[in-house]
């Protein structure tokens, strides 16, 4: 439960200016700001916020006015206690209902922990000596990811063997904050790097903080999983979560229109052929909460696009289920041949 002394201390901490900046050009006037309103179509400035006071008004189409709780319920498509939320997570604010149920490291800490793990895969990727940081540019080659695309979704390389571990121990991290953030695991007495030998994806929340990653293997390991994911924190849910959703937001709110793919260099492959709306489901497993992401955006079509092959198809047909948990149209596309998006477009 969200208390009174939560709701105010996230107020206080909200620039209301800077927040309705994120999606509207406002100029002052006198005391006031004034914009077009990002709740309707007009040329004309009818959408005022007052920043002492902390409220604002439509005078044009919409009539409607309210605090900055009111906007981010409006303009985010959330209840109230999740609008709150949201404020709370910008703010770095940790709510009182979070530390009840919290006994590991703050989570503001496992995202500077994990920003430091994709700076440092990156830079391994990058920069990298070696079999293991040759082969996976040659894999992400291979695929049409040169530099450019590298660096624009900052791609990494996990070398393992503790390398990531004595580098964040280097950085101030603690053996706990690792294993929170599911960088590091215990075996045998003996602290270890998560993943080892793979090329890594980031995964990023909608404001774009690095909060888990996908590894991929680039050539066959007996027993190892193709994909190995970051497990569920106090920062991931994979079940919440989208790859990509924090750049394919604007696009998708913006074409009233949402693509959803399988995997990774699927979405990349999608973005960088100029279908900048598109995310991925974390695995093939898409989720009611993953519905209620898209339509924040008030996307009026959700397009999935999964594998062509037995399990893609079976995904689609979990997503189906959904349907009534939204008011977008629901369509799944099969791709012909078996094929994924990567493979289609390089055709």
């Amino acid at each position: 439960m969200i208390t009174d002394e939560d709701k105010e201390r996230v107020r206080q901490a909200t620039d209301f200016v800077t927040l309705v900046s994120e999606t509207v050009e406002l100029k002052p006037r006198g005391q006031d700001y004034w914009g077009c309103c990002p709740f309707h179509q007009e040329k004309s400035p009818s959408f005022k916020i007052n920043p002492s006071t902390g409220l604002w008004h439509c005078f044009g189409a919409c009539s409607e006015g309210g605090d900055v709780f009111s906007y981010v319920m409006k303009r985010e498509n959330l209840d109230f206690p999740d609008a709150i939320r949201y404020l709370a997570d910008k703010a770095g604010i940790t709510l009182t209902e979070e530390a009840h149920v919290s006994k590991g490291p703050r989570k503001n800490r496992l995202i500077e922990c994990l920003t430091e793990a994709e700076n440092y895969f990156h830079s391994m990727l990058m920069r990298g000596r070696g079999e293991g940081s040759e082969a996976a540019r040659a894999y992400l080659s291979g695929r049409g990811f040169g530099a450019a695309v590298c660096k624009r979704w900052k791609l990494g390389y996990a070398p393992g063997r503790g390398a990531l571990v004595a580098h964040l121990r280097k950085c101030g991290y603690t053996t706990q904050e690792m294993i929170a953030a599911n960088l590091a695991v215990e075996r045998n007495g003996r602290i270890s790097d998560w993943f080892y030998d793979r090329v890594m994806f980031p995964i990023h929340d909608e404001q774009g903080r690095t909060i888990a990653f996908g590894g991929r293997i680039t050539k066959k390991v007996e027993n190892a999983p193709k994909y190995l994911n970051t497990r569920d924190t106090s920062v991931f849910n994979k079940g919440k979560h989208l790859f990509a959703y924090d750049v394919a937001k604007e696009t998708i709110a913006a074409q009233s229109e949402a693509i959803i793919c399988e995997g990774y260099t699927d979405v990349i492959a999608m973005h960088e052929a100029g279908f900048t709306n598109t995310v991925a489901a974390l695995g093939t497993a898409f989720t009611s909460e993953h519905v209620k992401l898209i339509d924040r955006q008030r996307a009026r079509k959700i397009i999935c696009m999964f594998d062509g092959d037995a399990a893609g198809q079976h995904a689609a047909a979990r997503a189906i289920k959904f349907i009534d948990k939204t008011t977008a149209a629901f369509l799944c596309v099969v791709l012909p041949n078996n094929q994924d998006p990567m493979e289609f477009l390089a055709e």
